[in-house]
């Protein structure tokens, strides 16, 4: 939760859920014309053929897609730790030693060690 100063991120709970792009060399439009529990017919695949593989996910998967950037953006859940509740958590795992904790780059981070 806590950013530098200036920082461009800015949260106003600790569940959120924030824009993830894609980058269309790591999708597949196999996986996403196959994600519908019917086979398409013969009409649906050639709507798709003259669709973008960023758009055809945009649809099979519900994501957002940017028209301008020609990405295919998901939303990513993340949880924003506050300060000491990374250490807290630790604290309650049986068999776990916190070798070192910190925050680094607009992150908290621990170190673990299992004996």
């Amino acid at each position: 939760m806590e950013q530098k100063e200036g920082s461009r991120r800015k949260f106003a709970a600790s569940d959120v859920y924030v824009p993830f792009n894609v980058q269309p060399k790591f999708l597949k439009l196999a996986d996403a014309t196959h994600n519908t529990k019917e086979e398409s017919d013969a009409s649906d695949q050639e709507n798709c053929s003259k669709k973008s593989t960023p758009q055809v996910y945009s649809e099979a998967f519900n994501a957002d897609y940017d028209d301008e950037k020609g990405l295919v953006v998901f939303k990513r859940y993340c949880h924003l730790y506050k300060r000491g509740e990374l250490e807290n958590i630790v604290s309650q795992v049986p068999n776990v030693i916190l070798v070192e904790s910190g925050f680094e780059t607009g992150n908290y981070f621990v170190i673990l060690r299992v004996p």
